[in-house]
């Protein structure tokens, strides 16, 4: 663990009282030599956490709440925000000292259905949104679009897939246990080219269970699973191909092996 963007001891009482319920939807991003966490604690607000290093020391300022939000920062020096678990999911323009929300930006928003926990990204030009139908059984839904301004394509990228685990303990699960199925994450991809989804499933007193699942693209839509099955994770034992880099400062002849997802 390398440090903590949370408050301290310290800081008014009413953070401790609403942090009981955690921090919600947390979005990391890195731009520009700084770190960012955006994250929705209720009853609060949005909390905007930067620091030069990883490990802090961590500046904070608030602005109004917003719902399982996710933050993108485009070619253009634009902000956008996108938040919301119900259509139309509004997408916003932050300030750039991140600040305040702009009150003169365009109206915007994606209009479809789509969910909650949203991942906003730009990938080869294209704007991505995935989020997921809110439950337990659900599925998870992602967006295209050429333009931040929307038409919006909307696609299913993950169905009924429950990797095998059953819904109630295995002792007691019946032949019509649907499972609890993949139904929120984001998508990476590997210094190979690959694209991985890390995504989670809800088991209850268990917690969520987190697995590490390849996508294809697929008529220019991230899907989970592999060509000819699209839409499933494949069997266990998938991982991603490493990437073999050279180690700076040693000898040519000496690399080392690691995965590097951004």
């Amino acid at each position: 663990m390398h440090g903590s963007a949370g408050p301290r001891p310290g800081v008014p009482a009413r953070w401790w009282q609403h942090l009981r319920a955690g921090h919600l939807g947390p979005c990391i991003r890195y731009h520009q030599g700084i770190f960012y966490v955006f994250s929705n604690v209720n009853g609060v607000g949005l909390q905007v956490f930067r620091s030069q290093s990883i490990k802090g020391p961590w500046e904070r300022n608030q602005l109004p709440g917003r719902h399982d939000l996710s933050v993108l920062f485009d070619d253009d020096g634009k902000i956008y925000i996108i938040s919301g678990g119900s259509s139309p999911y509004p997408i916003e323009e932050l300030a750039p000292d991140l600040r305040s929300f702009n009150a003169n930006a365009p109206k915007r928003a994606l209009v479809g259905r789509m969910g909650e926990g949203h991942h906003l990204y730009k990938i080869n030009g294209k704007y991505v949104d995935v989020s997921a139908i809110p439950g337990g059984p659900v599925d998870q839904m992602v967006a295209i679009a050429d333009s931040i301004d929307g038409p919006w394509k909307v696609e299913r990228m993950v169905q009924g897939e429950s990797m095998g685990v059953t819904a109630a303990a295995p002792v007691h699960a019946q032949p019509n246990d649907r499972g609890l199925w993949l139904h929120q994450g984001g998508i990476v991809d590997t210094p190979s080219g690959e694209w991985w989804s890390i995504i989670m499933s809800d088991h209850g007193s268990a917690g969520r269970m987190v697995s590490l699942v390849p996508v294809t693209w697929d008529n220019g839509f991230p899907l989970i699973g592999r060509p000819g099955n699209l839409r499933k994770a494949p069997t266990p034992g998938s991982s991603p191909t490493p990437a073999t880099r050279r180690n700076p400062g040693r000898p040519s002849s000496t690399t080392t092996t690691s995965m590097a997802l951004s």
